[in-house]
């Protein structure tokens, strides 16, 4: 992990409070040897052991120094490289929630669920498994309600049915076709028979029974 400009700072400033501490201890060891210099021989090699002694406590207090750094710099790279992960993940997580309902237009509506231009006087569904479509417009305040339970029933009933929801605001003629008048309007698509349409915003234990009883059979 490469420091950034400002951990660089961090560093440097570590390298001076710890460097005029040494020097200060340094200064003083040199002031003793000043007043001592008719001491013998053998206390002049005390005296050089001690200074070495000196310059190897500075050498490896910088090095801790810097490996504490180092250390706390790639810990907090760390955490904000996991805080993005995590971050990523939710993110990612409710854009693929927002998926489970399905928004059609005209042609994906007559291929996935009812071609009334081939049909026009005789239901026929063209899903594999039942479904619901939800009308609806993005000014619509009963509509934003009823959304985030149409997502947590896409979720819950995943590969059992099918959600999708047509603005009606871009698609007027498939509005127009079934005649809804307000929204939202539920059209509720058994996989044999005829549908069933419900208008307002229902709650989720109706829509619970209506599905189970209507669509799944239970």
């Amino acid at each position: 992990m490469i420091p950034s400009f400002g951990q660089y700072c961090q560093i440097l400033m570590y390298f001076c409070y710890f460097a005029n501490m040494i020097n200060a201890v340094s200064l003083q060891q040199k002031t003793k040897k000043k007043i001592k210099m008719k001491t013998n021989n053998l206390s002049g090699l005390i005296r050089t052991h001690k200074m070495g002694n000196i310059t190897n406590v500075k050498i490896i207090v910088m090095a801790l120094a810097l490996g504490f750094t180092f250390t706390a710099c790639a810990g907090n790279s760390n955490k904000t490289e996991s805080k993005k992960e995590n971050k990523s993940e939710i993110n990612k997580a409710k854009g693929e929630k927002k998926m489970n309902v399905t928004e059609l237009n005209k042609a994906d509506f007559l291929q996935k669920v009812y071609n009334f231009e081939a049909n026009p006087k005789e239901w026929k569904f063209e899903g594999d498994k039942p479904a619901i479509v939800d009308f609806f417009a993005t000014w619509c305040g009963p509509c934003r309600g009823l959304a985030p339970i149409m997502d947590e029933l896409a979720g819950e009933y995943s590969g059992k049915i099918d959600f999708y929801k047509i603005d009606v605001d871009k698609q007027e003629e498939l509005a127009a076709a079934f005649g809804v008048q307000s929204i939202p309007t539920l059209l509720f698509i058994p996989k044999n028979g005829q549908p069933k349409m419900m208008q307002g915003a229902l709650p989720k234990n109706e829509l619970v029974n209506i599905i189970n009883k209507d669509l799944l059979g239970k």
